[in-house]
């Protein structure tokens, strides 16, 4: 995942300076000694140190600093509001001789700034996105539970009696809705829908496949009952995010906040937190005084880590071999040359590819899995092979060792980890012909790879088609 401003101010609790020494982060009130009365952020962040967002400072006689560019340094949850991280960042300002380090939040409070030695996640991962930027919301066809029955919620009208999981019967005060196009969204695929299927959370749980935005929370019971964002729950399999262009957004907001029941699962109803219009399609800022409130009115608490997701994420993963589903070590790596797929030899981590010295376009090809998804820490990249080393020959006179941090490697690599001496693609290698330009009239490209590293789920139907052809070929 990745964080995108788009020119978006902080000021007041939501942004402070402070002090970061040894990666511990303590808010000061140096914004105030500077007379900055708030900065905006424009640009997207992804991992520390790799996202140079714009900064421009305001200042309090109301005039506006030069911009400069800001250096991303990390990230902090804040646990009294776990939905809105907090992120760091280092710039320099005109007049001041060393940068400045600087925390923002869409949390209004700006949890965490003050206390002592905040520490700050500085590791190669993306920043975790901020649901107050992310639509929180149905997939159309979600079917709400009312008086009138399990109504889709593109047919549902501001009027109708929603009957929530306690039983009570609300009235639906508003609905929203809104289409979102990758063509027209910067941040898309932090927007693209979750889909949990059918049966994923137990039997008849949801009972038909449920289509979610990433930031929109199942209500889900651990000793108590607690809300947590579907994307949390992701595992690649039974619940995984849709590779979609377009989709549209539904939400309903009953006369209090509460639990609905969707498709059968309990699920958050809608809670103003000030981006009202972003389902009308204007976009907008939320309201903190709005904020603050729906904090400490929402009908159940949130979480997003610890044990409690541990114990759901494993909780998951038994329904989804229950289901059928197993886990395989096999990527399917193979490449495809100018358009056409090319299989090779692959024996303990080595794999051998044999093409025309004439190609053109190379691709390293392979499955994706994501680290988080498999309890591996919280590592949200889509990664494929984890490539430790690459070789050209022709087979006679031409032999080339590739370099993996070469420069020229650079489309589908992820960066070169030292302490490993290997790169991750990430699943599309782009491999540039004049790698093997001496070549003769063919090339042998030589892979060596991790064969325990990556894991990619197979579902039932897989396998049963599988087990078809085995069986052919053995008659």
């Amino acid at each position: 995942m990745s964080q995108t401003f788009n020119n978006v101010t902080f000021s007041g609790p939501s942004a402070t300076a402070g002090v970061n020494t040894l990666g511990l982060f303590t808010g000061t009130n140096l914004f105030n000694t500077l007379g900055i009365t708030g900065v905006v952020v424009n640009g997207t962040i992804d991992v520390p140190g790799g996202s140079a967002p714009t900064v421009t400072w305001q200042l309090a006689n109301g005039t506006a600093a030069l911009a400069s560019n800001a250096t991303y340094l990390g990230y902090s949850i804040n646990n009294a509001d776990p939905t809105n991280p907090t992120y760091y960042f280092s710039a320099n300002l005109a007049g001041i001789s060393t940068p400045i380090t600087f925390a923002v939040t869409f949390s209004p409070s700006g949890t965490g700034f003050l206390s002592i030695a905040q520490p700050i996640n500085t590791s190669a991962t993306s920043a975790p996105p901020s649901t107050s930027t992310t639509p929180v919301c149905f997939g159309s066809g979600t079917k709400i539970r009312t008086t009138r029955g399990d109504i889709a919620v593109e047919d549902l009208k501001v009027g109708d009696i929603a009957i929530t999981s306690s039983g009570r019967e609300r009235p639906i005060v508003w609905i929203g809705k809104r289409t979102v196009t990758r063509t027209h969204t910067s941040n898309f695929d932090e927007s693209r829908p979750v889909r949990v299927m059918a049966g994923a959370l137990g039997e008849n749980l949801p009972t038909e496949d449920l289509v979610l935005s990433p930031g929109h929370s199942l209500c889900l019971s651990v000793l108590d009952e607690l809300f947590v964002p579907v994307r949390f729950l992701a595992n690649g399999s039974t619940i995984a995010y849709i590779d979609v262009d377009e989709v549209t957004y539904w939400h309903v907001e009953l006369d209090e906040h509460d639990v609905l029941i969707a498709n059968g699962v309990y699920s958050e109803s809608y809670k103003d937190c000030g981006n009202r219009g972003w389902f009308m399609g204007h976009g907008g800022n939320a309201d903190p005084d709005v904020v603050n409130a729906a904090l400490a009115e929402y009908a159940r608490p949130f979480v997003i880590n610890g044990p409690v997701i541990d114990a759901l994420r494993s909780r998951i993963a038994v329904r989804a071999r229950e289901l059928g589903w197993t886990i395989t070590n096999d990527m399917d790596v193979h490449l495809v040359v100018d358009g056409q797929r090319v299989d090779g030899d692959i024996e303990n981590g080595q794999a051998r590819f044999l093409f025309p010295a004439t190609a053109k376009e190379v691709q390293l090809i392979s499955k994706t899995f994501t680290p988080a998804e498999f309890g591996l820490g919280d590592d949200p990249r889509k990664l494929g092979v984890c490539v430790s080393g690459l070789h050209v020959t022709d087979g006679l006179s031409f032999s080339k060792e590739i370099a993996l941090d070469d420069a020229e490697l650079s489309k589908g690599f992820y960066g070169l980890e030292p302490q490993n001496n290997h790169r991750w693609t990430n699943g599309n290698l782009s491999i540039p012909s004049t790698f093997w330009s001496g070549c003769k009239s063919h090339v042998f490209l030589r892979l060596s790879f991790r064969t325990d590293a990556g894991f990619s789920w197979v579902e039932p139907a897989s396998q049963a088609a599988d087990e078809k052809v085995l069986t052919l070929r053995a008659a």
